[in-house]
């Protein structure tokens, strides 16, 4: 998607313009951009990331993609990356592809 593409670069140059700019666009957009804004911009800690959730309004997108990358880090672990997508504040039934993946790993 274009929205993603632009605001992945933007986000690596100025992040604060971007993340402006975001604020003024449509909700799907602007959960695109902010989609965008949280992969690529890893390097910058949680709490930074989940402010910029907030602002844009993708608090529970945000939840989910945080338990995404916890659970990615543990799947050598299939617990405890389940306990993570279970224990998390986000509906688990909008998480069900993540849980049927980690169930995948857990049956190998």
């Amino acid at each position: 998607m274009l929205v993603t593409g632009i605001y992945r670069e933007w986000s690596q140059f100025d992040l604060d313009v971007a993340v402006a700019s975001a604020q003024s666009l449509p909700v799907s957009l602007r959960l695109a951009a902010l989609q965008a804004i949280l992969k690529y911009r890893d390097d910058l800690a949680q709490n930074g990331r989940h402010n910029i959730a907030l602002e844009l309004g993708g608090e529970t997108y945000a939840q989910m993609q945080f338990t995404r990358e916890i659970a990615s880090d543990n799947m050598n672990v299939p617990s405890d990356a389940w306990n993570a997508v279970v224990t998390d504040d986000v509906d688990d039934t909008l998480q069900l592809r993540l849980l049927i993946q980690i169930a995948h790993e857990w049956v190998e």
